[in-house]
């Protein structure tokens, strides 16, 4: 499983457990069991993204990092904003380039996929059984 597909299966599961107090008792334990296997991933991701921002971003005075997006009338002039905006593309780009790796890289996950019987009148909307596809045999 790729790394961006864990995280949104994760957001999907952890969704669905927090709205839906309709659905069955065994898909309910399933998910939760689910979002246990793929917690770990999201904070490993999580870590590295935030350890990013601190990398390459400005540390505040209550110690948290950001990288802001210049804005024109913080600078004298266009050259100065120019190359700080520059900066400021080329920062987010390394970032993004970095978590493109990590989001599209394998994981093993052990996950026991619902049975369609299990979860078809489950109480679930349309839309997550969708977002659960891939987790879902016949």
């Amino acid at each position: 499983m790729l790394v961006k597909d864990a995280i949104s299966y994760s957001r999907t599961i952890k969704s669905i457990i927090d709205s839906n107090s309709n659905i069955n008792a065994l898909v309910k334990f399933k998910l939760l069991g689910m979002a246990k296997q793929l917690e770990p991933i999201v904070e490993n991701f999580e870590r590295v993204r935030n350890e990013n921002i601190y990398k390459y971003g400005t540390i505040n005075e209550n110690g948290g990092a950001s990288i802001v997006e210049p804005k024109r009338d913080s600078f004298d002039n266009d050259e100065d904003f120019n190359t700080a905006m520059d900066e400021y593309k080329n920062t987010v780009a390394k970032i993004n380039e970095e978590l493109k790796t990590i989001l599209n890289s394998d994981v093993n996950v052990n996950i026991n996929k619902f049975k369609y019987t299990e979860i078809i009148d489950a109480g679930l909307s349309a839309d997550y059984l969708l977002d659960l596809y891939e987790l879902i045999e016949e």
